[in-house]
């Protein structure tokens, strides 16, 4: 038996075309409005290194999906946002700790990041699946991965979840997403769990030819949620409130602006 997964990223150019409609106004409450005039500036952490997603463009300004999401809220609000630096994800989570800075574009939660982090509501998910060489056997899940040399990002719930889940698992700990992917490609780990989009356009874009989509990683879609820092709750709502306004077709622009992945799993019973 054969499975064949196929992973096709299409820019958003082609998909929509359609004008959306626009937006709601926000409407805030008086105390609403009296703590934004005095937290009008926000300080902004990103992941640089999780494209489409969450990068730095070429001036070192965030870009990607969240990114623009962020921006959306933010301009709904009338903030003006402070680009912080790039230090890596696990210092840009130590930097919101540590309140260096004062939100990070987006991020999926967690228990130990909820001890100094608040969020918002869910602004998006997206899947993920098990990359492996194309020389790897065939696999339909993780239960196939036992004993098997795992790569996982420092600092990254995917990996926090693969530890807890699958003890059974050999982490291979490694800085980035193209890191782990790497590491897969010549042969210093044997799988990479990440997400779908970043893992298709990362193996496109650098040239990793001899990786594939091997399997879904029968883990829940990850969900992804503005984080501020844990004495900011009112942010984190306001936020929410912001996002609330967004229409379907403004939702459906954004995400097809920065990725479209088809993700089709068929299973091939000639073999």
């Amino acid at each position: 038996m054969r499975i064949n997964i196929t992973a096709l990223l299409v820019c958003a150019a082609a998909l929509f075309t359609a004008q959306a409609p626009a937006s709601q106004d926000i409407s805030l409450s008086p105390d609403e409005t009296q703590w934004l005039a005095l937290h009008n500036n926000i300080r902004l952490g990103s992941d640089s290194a999780w494209p489409p997603m969450d990068y730095r463009d070429e001036n070192g300004a965030p870009s990607g999906m969240c990114a623009e999401y962020f921006r959306y809220a933010a301009e709904k609000l009338g903030m003006e946002i402070i680009i912080g630096p790039d230090r890596g994800w696990a210092e840009t989570l130590n930097s919101l700790k540590e309140k260096e800075l004062d939100a990070i574009t987006c991020l999926a939660k967690n228990d130990t990041r909820s001890e100094f982090i608040t969020y918002s509501s869910i602004v998006t998910d997206i899947p993920q699946v098990i990359i492996t060489n194309d020389e790897y056997p065939y696999i339909s899940g993780l239960r196939d991965l036992s004993g098997k040399r795992v790569a996982m990002v420092e600092g990254y719930a995917t990996a926090s979840i693969l530890m807890e889940r699958y003890p059974q698992l050999d982490p291979i700990i490694v800085n980035t997403p193209l890191d782990a992917l790497k590491a897969v490609a010549t042969g210093q780990a044997d799988a990479f769990v990440g997400v779908l989009a970043v893992s298709v356009h990362l193996i496109q874009n650098k040239n990793l030819a001899n990786l594939k989509v091997a399997a879904p990683a029968e883990l829940p879609p990850l969900e992804l949620r503005f984080g501020f820092r844990k004495d900011w709750p009112q942010m984190a709502a306001l936020f929410s409130k912001a996002m609330a306004t967004m229409t379907p077709q403004e939702h459906t622009a954004i995400a097809q602006h920065w990725v479209s992945v088809k993700y089709n799993p068929v299973i091939d019973y000639s073999l």
